[in-house]
């Protein structure tokens, strides 16, 4: 502006002549400063001139625009440089979450087959980093748990000394069914006992509830009873038959002994028999008392005859004889049947 050259700043035409007088009053203080105002920016630096006590100042002016455009231009490389190290990045970034999705997403895949129950598909996955880590630790899960399911297949067909593979000391689910099959094993071996003594006649033997719990004892307990169900029946019934053996059909079934369904027909049988036999005795015991009757009436006719004749008389005093041998064994009959 060299028109402006020896003017009052208040009277120049520059763009700083609006501001003159706080201009003025910067100078006057000595500001040393660089500031941004309309659009410029403003370099205020103090000076000194001669001896003189009066304040100088030079003042710099440079617009905004023309002070930033290099440092622009540089923001513009490096953002364009970062855009493109940025997508560079995008797109490794990319690749490499679908190579770790991949893997990732094929041991979830496994997973869930596993959760569904599906224990044959096997995991393929085979690296070197934490994925494959991962991998291996499902691939160690998936065998644990396929051993575990052909040793149920064993105990579900009746093998009680199948293998159970049991991953560590904190296994619960392969302790637990190592349990199960010992248990299963110890009921079925009491069973096995139970019976073959039962079938070859002790009765007396009985499992040892105790030793088990759950449904398992009542397993053994049912058993137990089912055993008191027959024995006692049949203690009756061989007491009975003791005292049939006696001679003594009168007695029955003994009534404290409680039966039912085909043990109530047994007792009923027996009872029965008791019954009949005694009628029938009763019946042969008339029919031997009715012989001897007869046979005394023959006996006191045959003494009348024998007194009219000798040859008679000793031929009756003969059956006679025999007469009175026979009516001597009914009365022992009788007196052996009132026994």
């Amino acid at each position: 502006y060299p028109d402006s050259v020896g003017k009052p700043l208040n009277e120049a035409e520059i763009p700083l002549s609006s501001d003159a007088s706080a201009i003025i009053a910067d100078i006057q203080r000595g500001r040393n400063e660089v500031i941004e105002q309309h659009g410029m920016f403003i370099a205020y630096s103090p000076i000194e001139v001669g001896n003189s006590n009066q304040p100088w100042s030079v003042i710099f002016t440079v617009p905004v625009d023309v002070a930033t455009a290099s440092a622009r231009t540089n923001t513009l490389i490096l953002i364009l440089i970062g855009s493109v190290f940025t997508f560079i990045g995008l797109i490794l970034l990319f690749f490499a979450a679908k190579g770790i999705a991949r893997p990732i997403e094929g041991i979830t895949k496994h997973a869930d087959s596993i959760a569904a129950g599906e224990l044959g598909e096997e995991i393929t996955i085979e690296r070197k980093d934490e994925i494959g880590m991962l991998a291996n630790s499902f691939r160690r899960m998936l065998e644990g748990l396929q051993g575990k399911a052909l040793a149920a297949d064993g105990i579900a067909a009746g093998n009680l000394s199948v293998h159970i593979p049991v991953a560590s000391d904190h296994d619960m689910l392969g302790q637990s069914m190592i349990t199960m099959r010992d248990t299963l094993a110890m009921m079925s071996s009491t069973i096995t006992d139970l019976s073959q003594k039962a079938a070859a006649g002790d009765l007396s033997t009985r499992g040892d509830q105790t030793a088990y719990q759950g449904a398992y004892r009542e397993i053994i307990q049912g058993i137990n009873e089912t055993l008191d169900a027959v024995i006692h029946p049949i203690h009756g019934a061989m007491e009975l038959a003791e005292v049939y053996a006696g001679g003594n059909y009168t007695q029955s079934f003994d009534s404290s002994i409680s039966v039912s369904g085909d043990f109530a027909s047994f007792r009923d049988a027996l009872n029965k028999i008791g019954a009949q036999t005694a009628v029938s005795f009763r019946s042969v015991k008339k029919q031997i008392e009715s012989v001897a009757g007869s046979i005394e009436e023959t006996t006191a006719s045959i003494e009348e005859v024998s007194a009219g004749s000798a040859k008679l008389a000793q031929s009756s005093n003969q059956v006679s004889s025999l007469a009175d041998t026979s009516l001597s064994g009914v009365h022992q009959i009788l007196r052996a049947m009132d026994d």
